[in-house]
């Protein structure tokens, strides 16, 4: 009786991981999603580099004067939210987690970058 069980168990577990790599695979092949993401210098300082990070694509951030911005689109492929890290040229640094975005929804949204944080502007989430 216990090896029959031990039997179905493995089988069960088997087909279940089979499913889960059969829907990460779907999940990848669904055309992605976009945001349209505006990074503002807020601060008071010259941004000489940064990155965001959304669902594991990356987009650098160059020399960035105060009040200038800066446009990226970045693709989604699954809920995430913003990792942003920023160098200041005095040489500060800040990184946060910010914002959330949705896979099956487009957004456009702003990255205000103060002296010492970062804050969403205007946001916007719509079907594609």
């Amino acid at each position: 009786m216990v090896p029959k069980l031990i039997r179905f168990l493995g089988w069960l577990s088997l087909a279940l991981i089979t499913l889960l790599a059969l829907g990460l695979i779907y999940m990848k092949s669904l055309p992605a999603n976009f945001a349209r993401v505006t990074v503002i210098n807020k601060s008071n300082e010259i941004i000489d580099s940064g990155s965001i990070d959304l669902c594991g694509e990356k987009a650098s951030i160059g020399k960035l004067w105060p009040k200038d911005e800066l446009q990226l689109k970045l693709a989604i492929h699954y809920d995430c939210h913003y990792e942003v890290k920023i160098i200041f040229s005095s040489g500060k640094e800040i990184s946060e987690g910010i914002g959330y975005v949705t896979n099956g929804m487009d957004s456009d949204d702003e990255i205000l970058v103060f002296d010492d944080k970062f804050e969403l502007g205007n946001t916007k989430s719509n079907r594609p």
